[in-house]
Parts: structure tokens; sequence; C-alpha cells
């Protein structure tokens, strides 16, 4: 589900990343990946604050994911 998601987002498909990146999250509700991945959908696509918070969630869930950068990519976003 999350390389779907990313495969309609370099597709351009919005609304399909999201929606794959949703379903994955239901699936692995433990993760922080899901978040992470939509952040990206949405950073990609140029809805800033929605990827900040995004990051921020996903940083919030998991600190240790991605060695702890979220708030730096949100800071970016």
């Amino acid at each position: 589900m999350n390389s779907r998601g990313y495969a309609q987002m370099y597709a351009g498909d919005f609304a399909g990343a999201v929606q794959s990146l949703e379903q994955y999250a239901k699936v692995a509700a433990g993760s922080a990946n899901p978040l992470d991945s939509l952040a990206e959908v949405h950073f990609w696509f140029r809805k800033y604050a929605d990827a900040a918070r995004l990051f921020q969630e996903a940083h919030q869930k998991d600190p240790r994911q991605l060695g702890g950068f979220e708030p730096f990519r949100a800071a970016l976003a």
C-alpha cells in the first residue's frame, strides 16, 4: 500500500495516493510510517501546512522514525 501510494503520487494522483496511504494507516495503525508517507505526498503536492502537521504527528507517534528527522522536515514544509 505504501508503494502504491508513492506510485500514485508520482503519477500526479493526489486523491489516490492519500486514499492508499490512509488504508495503509489502518492496517499499520501502530506505525508512524503511514503518517510520514502521507506527509511526503502532501509536501509533493505543495500542501505544506498539512505536510508539516503530518510530519509532526509521525514524530509524536514514533520519535525514532527516520532518526528523529521529522521535526526538521516539518520546519522545511
